[in-house]
């Protein structure tokens, strides 16, 4: 609770678009195109239940700083666009961005643990962005993590097509996990693809993934083994027990019982 907000004082049914210690509390779903616009009298949105976050929604909000928003699965066009001071962002839930959505904001650090799909530009001149993780990202758009001069960490652990010049200028990114990521052109000379360091990063991931699937493929079979000597204990008892039953315990041989009481 960044804003040192009682929760048990709101009124959800009636305390909308309310500020209390300089943030904004919203309580429904989705709002109009635009309806925070330009304004600058919050440094703070608390919205638990907005579900989709509208069309420049916040859009030049100068005074903007962090977002919790647990449920939001949307964020449109141009939603944060010149929010300058923005840096903090909760979203667990979102599943599509929309362009422009960062544009020229502060954010920092970029969680996204639901995303799919991101539209072009939506990080453009978000020069303070060190970490983006989209581990369920399948579509990006262009110009998307270009010229991002502070950027050290991206994990895109299911994307696959991108375009040209993916990562022109990221001079600072020192650590992709991309795996699946197919090859594309660039020509920047301080990226990780110019470098080498993609490469060998995506060699390292091979590798990775190759003795974990022979650490799993151990682990199967060791299991395996372990039921059939379970199984073969449990016949062999069971083998004892009948000739104990039918000639008592004088007769038993382990010979006997090991051939199946033959």
């Amino acid at each position: 609770n960044l804003f040192q907000i009682s929760l048990e004082k709101i009124d959800w049914q009636h305390d909308d678009k309310i500020l209390l210690n300089n943030c904004l509390i919203l309580s429904q779903k989705e709002y109009p195109v635009a309806s925070f616009k330009n304004r600058s009298d919050f440094k703070g949105v608390f919205a638990p239940n907005l579900a989709v976050m509208s069309q420049d929604l916040f859009r030049y909000n100068d005074s903007l700083e962090c977002v919790f928003s647990p449920n939001v699965t949307k964020i449109e066009y141009g939603v944060f666009y010149m929010c300058r001071k923005l840096e903090t962002v909760d979203f667990p839930k979102v599943e599509h961005i929309g362009s422009h959505a960062f544009t020229a904001s502060m954010v920092k650090h970029l969680n996204l643990p639901s995303l799919r799909i991101i539209d072009n530009y939506a990080l453009y001149l978000c020069n303070q962005l060190q970490i983006f993780r989209a581990a369920k990202l399948t579509q990006a758009g262009c110009i998307l993590f270009q010229n991002l001069p502070s950027l050290e960490l991206l994990v895109i652990t299911s994307l696959k097509t991108i375009e040209d010049f993916f990562l022109k200028c990221c001079s600072s990114l020192t650590t992709v996990v991309a795996p699946l990521l197919q090859d594309f052109k660039c020509e920047c000379g301080c990226c990780p693809k110019c470098t080498g360091a993609l490469e060998k990063d995506q060699r390292k991931l091979t590798m990775q993934k190759k003795l974990a699937d022979l650490q799993e493929d151990q682990k199967r079979l060791f299991q395996h083994k372990q039921e059939l000597t379970e199984k073969g204990l449990k016949s062999k008892e069971c083998i004892r027990n009948v000739i104990e039953k039918s000639y008592g315990t004088e007769e038993i041989d382990d010979e006997i019982v090991e051939s199946g009481g033959e």
